[in-house]
């Protein structure tokens, strides 16, 4: 019988193609605890056949095991009634129950159809049925499609889970969720607590082992010569997707030659090019690769941000993981993968068929101003007829917004908002001519005449006047949004220019708010979040530029001691520069002939020896005066030299080219004290042979001359040309070889877009020298090279990219860290910086950049945990203390480094026997006490050394908040009874407020302490006295008030809805106004201690906001959780923000101005404005900045 492969629909439970991955052991041994969970992924991810595996380990445990396949329930014309009913009758069936739903519904028709169901399962088949029951609800997505909300049945299945706790019958009952889906979508309702439960299963990818060590093989026996290297080359290109790596089985067994009869490794390539990505939407049967475009189009509004994201992935390789919706959803197409906190393409095949091209050609589709761009751009950027003006550039802004565009847009849009902005000066001049006009013609006439043309004249110019200045006001502010909109998108490829423009953009926008007030409400934000996020990531610090179109540069050395730069080029010359980036000397071959390949220092930093086309090899002294000349037979030019570490002696590699197909080599010594020239070895490259020598090294001082053939092969050669290892992978030319320091490894870079590491074997004793292949670049790998310390290599590509490579903690392999780009044509070499703190790369463009590696800024995150951390305060008796309490009941305590002082743990509770999570904590006055309320309804208060001094009992549920007065002497509570408890510091209850008819979300006194005000989830926020006498309600809200704060002066009371409504009152409870910055997702908010002048505003998606309370600008951004802000508290500095997320991290931010970040910029730009100082000119924002 015929293997068979199974890629299409879920396979049977006895299906020897069935690969096991960890998520098999993850599902069962966590359904059998008991655990809800839910496995949400892709399509033709394996989740069905999961569930078939893991319902037969079930079974075999005597655990009824049902599942409800929501995908064949009517999801059109189904009401609420049928759907559910269906959904009871399916379980039913499935467990083989005797049982009349239909007389039972008829009895239970006056009460909802959820409500059918929990009576159902609580009251017949948990009755009904002893055993443990888990049932699998599989493609879950099908029910987000009905007509009516499926909210209800997701919280059932949530309440089911809680009632555990009130009902142990529910600890029988356990749900498992199969579907392409993330579990924010299965509540849609935001007002309603999202789906927070369960354990989610990571349906990973198989690995190259679970392949090769599979069932798979068996199908290849007899077919391929060898199975194992023809499952290494499938999981190669399909990263092991499960539904592309059994069809790419079952094409090769079926593609056979039947003259060969034999399927070697090297065609599944042309198999994979053929038959999946030629015309692959024709050939996609079964669909799979549809299914992947389709989700990405399906929703316009949506598709240019996730094609805008998916742009980055391919451009960069990866893009840090937000956790926000729209990454969600491209995980969901199955497109990409999360890998180590970051969003990857998930394998080969899918990069060749959604490649930048297929993604271009989708935004065109999707531009509503596709036509003029496109000639637009094919004019070169010059037809000004193209670009747009009016409504239709209105209509192109509006459509921009909130969109990942790609730079040429921005670039387009600017243009357009610049083309428009001269109209409007020109129409202001003719304006002028026509009232010149108007008054030459009055002049003539009558002087009752000319008075009232004259008077008409003025009103109307007046008119005109505003109208226009309005108007450019308008179109100055478009055009600085679009500027720093260009720069974040810039920055992707020239982080200097970038910078650049961010800081031009942001001192554009503060000239513009402080000379046009009446435009201070408008919503400019991108140059303050382009700045922050560029000083943020950074890493290109200097230019250091050759001649304009002559200066190639060819290679960039550093001296051993690390201060000085030497660049070789195309130009005749070398240029030494300092660690910084000044030039310091000039070294000059001769003119027209003199191309300068290489230049590298002596190891007592000294001198540098120069390479070049002029048939000399020149030393220098650092103050570029040529102190020696190592002169080579005529016709052989110079392509290396270097000097032994020991200083003794030079070694020069010189070559003539005779023929197309024929060039003599030559290695020579030189001592390097007379120059005179010690030995030489002559290497023949033949016509057959085409080796060439590509470099001199000294690896554990031993001379070693290497050797490249077209094919790829590389041979090490001793001094007398004997063969020392030979390194036999590559496809293609050689160019660059590495010895790491320690001299263990060789890194050689290819022509083959790869590199390739090895083991120096010099005594021939390895069977295996071959250990890791880099792939990355698209282009030919012109450099290598290790750092001093063997943690990372960096790469030079003719794809205009450096990228970096790290090795792995656990392994002694090397993985991608991050691309470089700024280079605008091919980089032809690299060089770590001594202390491995900066790398150094050489272009074709004329220039060679320094880039930072580690900068020195201190990570934010201070608290990593389990656990969701739920509430965050800055206190102590001088204020430098941060207090955090998370979901697993401990309160920790910090200073103001970031250091844990100490921890303790919230007493467990003799009721539940669980630790109650700290949902609240706050400082008294002085500092010395801290107060925590839990999910116990107890609040406790604690000295700062973990010793309880009080308990508070007398709420009936959760406490959420807490406030002391500010002289110490009162506190007040808030909590899920609803209620608020007014105290006094020894402990007792002065007063029980029931007012609010919901949870009670958040409390606070005013800086008198003559009042204090709540909100609540019934919509309201309640002000009171200190003694809790009721003043007045603050009305207004659609949603749960959440937060709300006192400004540092009292006056002010900023309360904050769920649903983004952030409204300001005065002290006694009049309106002041609505902030208009509504944005779904409020969590906290807080003002800023030194002025109040600031809002701090934290949101569901992970982020923070700085408001500004007049006139509604953002002045900051802080961006970093993975997930919602539960607090967030400022040093009473102000100068720094503390934030705890569900995502289990405290964070700790600075607040900067936008002023600021321009300083900042500018300093950054120090090193560059030195060798650039044309630009320091321009950018005359940075003078005061720049000493």
């Amino acid at each position: 019988m015929a293997y068979e492969y199974r890629f299409s629909g879920t396979l049977p439970e006895d299906s020897s193609t069935y690969i096991k991955r960890p998520a098999d052991d993850n599902l069962y041994k966590s359904l059998k605890a008991g655990k809800f969970c839910y496995v949400l992924n892709s399509r033709q991810t394996g989740k069905s056949s999961l569930r078939v595996q893991t319902m037969r380990r079930l079974q075999k445990d005597e655990i009824i095991c049902v599942s409800i396949d929501l995908s064949m329930f009517d999801t059109y014309f189904s009401s609420p009634e049928q759907w559910y009913a269906d959904f009871i009758d399916t379980l039913i069936e499935k467990v083989n129950l005797d049982f009349d739903l239909d007389t039972w519904l008829d009895e239970q028709k006056n009460i909802s159809p959820i409500r059918q169901l929990s009576k159902f399962i609580e009251g017949i088949l948990l009755q009904i049925i002893n055993q443990n029951i888990v049932i699998f609800i599989d493609e879950i997505d099908s029910i987000l499609s009905l007509k009516f909300p499926c909210d209800d049945f997701f919280a059932f299945i949530r309440g089911c889970y809680n009632l555990r706790a009130d009902n142990p019958i529910y600890n029988r009952l356990t749900f498992c969720l199969l579907g392409v889906a993330t579990p924010r979508d299965l509540i849609a309702d935001r007002k309603r607590t999202p789906f927070n439960i369960g354990q989610a299963i990571e349906l990973t990818p198989f690995s190259l082992e679970e392949v090769t060590s599979s069932s798979l093989i068996k199908g290849l026996l007899g077919k391929v010569e060898n199975p194992k290297a023809v499952l290494k080359q499938i999981w190669y290109w399909t990263n092991g997707q499960p539904f592309l790596t059994q069809k790419l089985c079952n094409l090769i067994v079926n593609n056979i030659s039947d003259n060969s009869g034999i399927l070697e490794e090297h065609r599944v390539s042309e198999i994979i090019n053929n038959l999946i990505i030629d015309n692959w939407e024709y050939q996609d049967e079964p669909e799979h690769l549809r299914t992947i475009r389709d989700r990405i189009l399906k929703d316009e509004s949506s598709s240019s941000i996730l094609l805008g994201i998916y742009q980055r992935i391919l451009q960069n390789g990866e893009v840090a993981r937000n956790n926000s919706p729209e990454q969600f959803e491209l995980c969901l197409s199955g497109l990409v993968i999360k890998c180590n906190g970051s969003l990857k393409i998930y394998n080969r095949i899918y990069k060749h068929i959604f490649n930048l091209s297929w993604v271009d050609k989708q935004l065109a589709n999707l531009r509503p101003y596709s036509e003029s761009f496109n000639r637009w751009l094919a004019s070169g950027y010059k037809d000004e007829s193209r670009l747009l003006r009016g409504q239709a550039l209105q209509v192109a802004l509006n459509w921009s917004r909130n969109k990942n565009l790609s730079i040429i847009d921005y670039k387009f849009l600017a243009a357009s908002q610049a083309y428009e902005n001269k109209e409007v000066k020109e129409a202001g001049k003719k304006a002028q001519e026509v009232l010149l006009q108007a008054n030459k013609k009055a002049n003539r006439r009558s002087k009752i005449g000319v008075l009232f043309l004259s008077f008409s004249i003025m009103i109307s110019a007046l008119f005109v006047n505003s109208a226009e200045q309005n108007r450019k006001a308008i179109l100055e502010f478009n055009t600085i949004q679009s500027l720093g909109n260009l720069a974040s998108h810039l920055f992707a490829y020239r982080q200097i220019e970038a910078l650049k423009s961010a800081i031009q953009a942001g001192d554009k926008l503060q000239k513009l708010t402080k000379d046009i007030h009446s435009f201070e409400s408008y919503p400019v934000s991108s140059p303050i979040s382009a700045l922050q996020h560029i000083l943020d990531n950074i890493q290109e610090r200097n230019q250091l530029k050759h001649q304009e179109n002559t200066g190639e540069v060819n290679s960039v050395s550093i001296s051993p001691n690390g201060k000085y730069i030497v660049t070789a080029s195309t130009d005749t010359t070398a240029q030494l520069w300092d660690r910084n980036g000044k030039k310091l000397a000039l070294l000059k071959h001769k003119e027209k002939e003199g191309v300068v390949f290489r230049a590298n220092f002596s190891p007592d930093n000294k001198y540098i020896i120069t390479a070049s086309t002029d048939t000399t090899a020149k030393i220098w002294d650092l103050f570029g005066s040529e102190i020696g000349t190592l002169k080579h037979e005529q016709n052989y030019k110079v392509s290396r030299a270097i000097f032994s570490p020991d200083g003794k002696r030079i070694v020069t590699v010189s070559y003539e080219n005779k023929y197309d197909y024929e060039s003599t080599y030559k290695i020579t010594s030189w001592n390097s004290q007379n120059y005179k020239k010690k030995s030489s070895l002559s290497l023949l490259q033949k016509k057959d042979e085409q080796i060439k020598v590509i470099d001199v090294v000294f690896p554990l001082n031993r001379l070693v001359i290497v050797t490249t053939s077209k094919k790829g092969n590389v041979q090490l050669l001793d001094e007398q040309g004997k063969l020392i290892q030979e390194l036999i992978g590559h496809k293609d030319e050689v160019k660059s070889v590495d010895f790491s320091k320690n001299s263990q490894l060789i890194a050689t870079a290819s022509g083959d877009k790869t590199v390739r590491l090895w083991k120096w074997d010099p005594n021939r004793k390895l069977q295996k020298d071959f250990i890791q292949e880099l792939e990355g670049h698209t282009s030919i790998v012109n450099g290598v090279s290790f750092s001093r310390n063997g943690q990372y290599i960096a790469t030079a590509s003719s794809d205009n990219t450096v990228r970096l490579w790290k090795k792995d903690d656990d392994q002694e392999l090397y993985t991608s860290k991050e691309v470089l780009r700024g280079h605008t044509k091919w980089v032809y070499g690299v060089v770590f910086t001594p202390d491995n703190k900066h790398i150094i790369s050489a272009s074709h463009d004329t220039t060679a950049r320094i880039w930072e590696l580690f900068k020195n800024k201190p990570k934010n995150i201070f608290q990593k945990i389990d656990s969701q951390i739920f509430t965050v305060a800055f206190g102590g008796p001088n204020g430098e203390i941060i207090a955090t309490g998370s979901a697993n009941g401990k309160v920790y305590l910090w200073n103001k480094n970031r250091k844990l002082i100490r921890e303790w743990q919230i007493p467990e509770s003799p009721m539940t026997k669980k630790t109650p999570s700290v949902y609240t904590i706050a400082f008294s006055p002085d500092g010395n006490q801290i107060a925590t309320g839990s999910s116990d309804s107890k609040i406790r208060l604690w000295d700062l050394e973990g010793k309880l001094v009080k308990v508070l009992n007398g709420h009936d549920n959760q406490v959420l908040s807490i406030a002391f007065s500010p002289d110490g002497k009162r506190i007040v509570t808030g909590s899920r009874d609803n209620n608020i408890h007014l105290w006094d510091n020894n402990g007792n209850l002065l007063k029980q407020i029931k007012k609010h008819t919901d949870w009670v979300e958040s409390v606070a006194f005013s800086p008198d302490g003559k009042q204090f005000i709540t909100s609540s989830r019934d919509k309201t926020a309640h002000l009171w006295n200190k003694d809790g006498e009721f003043i007045k309600v603050l009305e207004g809200y659609k949603d749960w008030v959440v937060s709300l704060a006192f400004s540092p002066d009292g006056n002010y009371i900023a309360a904050a809805s769920r649903d983004g409504n952030i409204r300001l009152w005065d002290k006694n409870g009049k309106f002041i106004k609505a902030l208009e910055i509504y944005q779904y997702g409020i969590k906290d908010i807080a003002f800023i201690p030194n002025n109040g002048q600031l809002l701090a505003v934290a949101y569901y998606d992970g982020t923070v906001r700085l408001w500004d309370k007049d006139s509604n600008f953002m002045r900051q951004e802080l961006v970093g959780h993975g997930d919602q802000i539960h607090s967030i508290a400022f040093s009473p500095d102000g100068k720094q923000i503390v934030t705890g997320s569900r995502d289990g991290t405290a964070r700790l931010w600075s607040v900067v101005s936008l002023e600021q970040l321009i300083n900042d910029g500018c300093i950054w730009l120090q090193d560059y404005f030195v060798t650039h100082p044309e630009e320091l000119k321009r950018l005359k924002v940075c003078h005061q900045y720049i000493k």
